[in-house]
């Protein structure tokens, strides 16, 4: 749904931009098509001059030291506009941390993740411990010569107990659980 706004808000930018005017204002814009889940870089911004209703560009992003470090929650197709939705929020305090887990398809949600999604970490088969929350930064299958079925789930993680927590545990003890927006846990 998401999705469909943005396309919407593009055409209206665009329609905008072709109906003249003066009033031109410099908004981000992605460089080259990019695909959700990645983590913006300055290399893949640009400014713009567009002219458009303020309705538009107050959801924009003008400036792109705003957006980058941030992920992607949505595909950009190149010259499109960067609007505060399509990207998830940063806490510049917070320190980061990122480390791979190599999981079952079953302990990652039947392998169903995707770059961007929250999950709540546990650990623990009888009787599980909530270690805490995380983003999926990427998923990848495993390199793996026996054709085993997994994934390789990178998290990004905020809390540094978490991180090391899960730096120590063995990867078969750990399941995620995605936290679906706007749900109950």
């Amino acid at each position: 749904m998401l999705g469909g706004l943005l396309v919407a808000l593009a055409a209206l930018i665009a329609l905008a931009a072709s109906s003249g005017g003066s009033d031109s204002t410099d908004v981000v814009v992605a460089v080259r098509d990019l695909p959700a889940g990645v983590v913006l870089g300055p290399e893949d911004l640009a400014l713009a001059a567009i002219d458009a209703p303020d309705v538009v560009l107050d959801r924009s992003v003008t400036d792109p030291a705003e957006v980058v470090g941030t992920t992607l929650r949505v595909d950009l197709a190149a010259n499109e506009v960067v609007q505060r939705s399509a990207v998830d929020a940063v806490d510049v305090d917070t320190d980061r941390f990122e480390l791979a887990l190599d999981l079952a398809e079953a302990q990652a949600v039947g392998g169903r993740l995707r770059p961007g999604d929250q999950v709540l970490v546990v650990s623990g088969g009888d009787e599980p411990v909530e270690l805490g929350p995380a983003r999926v930064a990427s998923v990848a299958a495993p390199v793996d010569a026996l054709g085993g079925a997994g994934v390789v789930v990178v998290l990004g993680v905020d809390d540094p107990e978490l991180a090391r927590a899960l730096g120590t545990l063995d990867d078969g003890d750990v399941r995620l659980i995605r936290i679906t927006p706007g749900g109950d846990r």
